[in-house]
């Protein structure tokens, strides 16, 4: 990028999904929603799906492989699932999910994964519940901004103007992204 000479650069490398912490998580049996979404054949046809997110991610994936075939139970911390949602997406988000049969658990937590059994927990406190014969776990989780081409190009031109727009900066909605790079091409 350096060859070209150029007199600032906007950057927006975006975000990647964040390891997961589930203890037992198998990486030929844990996914994150792009994965999920990128390599359907990967996906069983059992599946948990973790919402972290609180937004779309979570629960369209869910509508998203419920519509292919898939068993699909959608586990959040949150009190609803797509609790991030506009109020006015939100209800036709759940009624779909619900015509589809995903089973929504909200306030529960993934503890730990057990060979094909998912062990789940009130967020608050609780019994343990068991979810047997889960084929595959898909993870709509934190996301880590991509940040390291910043810093190279700071290293490598630390005179170039830089301006970081969007999830490499923090992950966020797409909303925000855009005014931030609105900002951005304003700045330079």
């Amino acid at each position: 990028m350096l060859a070209l000479a150029p007199d600032a650069v906007v950057l927006a490398t975006g975000a990647e999904p964040a390891p997961t912490d589930v203890e037992g998580a198998a990486a030929d049996r844990v996914l994150s929603v792009e994965e999920a979404v990128a390599a359907p054949g990967r996906v069983g046809g059992t599946v948990v799906l973790v919402d972290e997110d609180g937004h779309y991610r979570g629960c369209g994936v869910a509508e998203h492989l419920a519509r292919r075939g898939r068993d699909v139970r959608l586990v959040t911390r949150l009190a609803s699932t797509a609790a991030d949602l506009p109020a006015m997406n939100l209800g036709p988000q759940l009624a779909r999910l619900a015509e589809l049969r995903v089973r929504v658990l909200p306030q529960r937590r993934v503890v730990r994964l057990d060979g094909s059994t998912v062990v789940v927990q009130p967020v608050a406190g609780g019994p343990e519940e068991p979810y047997v014969g889960v084929d595959t776990v898909v993870v709509a989780g934190r996301r880590a901004a991509r940040d390291g081409l910043a810093a190279a190009l700071a290293a490598a031109a630390p005179d170039l103007p830089l301006v970081a727009a969007g999830d490499c900066v923090a992950p966020r909605t797409a909303l925000q992204a855009i005014a931030e790079g609105r900002r951005a091409g304003l700045t330079v």
